[in-house]
């Protein structure tokens, strides 16, 4: 997995030479689940992370997501 840190610039610093490194381990990242089938206007309206967890009765599957402003 490649790791990428301040993805969206939020940090100052002068060597952002540093921010993007290679997992050689498993690695945990804590997110918000987005669960499959919630009805819409049921998300935040600020900018977020999520996970997308697919079960395994959907492997192969195609996993369209659609997030409208």
């Amino acid at each position: 997995m490649i790791v990428k840190t301040d993805l969206l610039n939020n940090i100052v610093e002068s060597n952002k030479n540093n921010n993007t490194g290679i997992a050689v381990s498993q690695l945990y990242v804590k997110v918000n689940e987005l669960p499959l089938n919630v009805p819409p206007n049921t998300l935040h309206t600020v900018n977020r992370f999520y996970k997308l967890i697919v079960p395994d009765s959907l492997s192969g599957a195609t996993i369209l997501v659609t997030l409208n402003r």
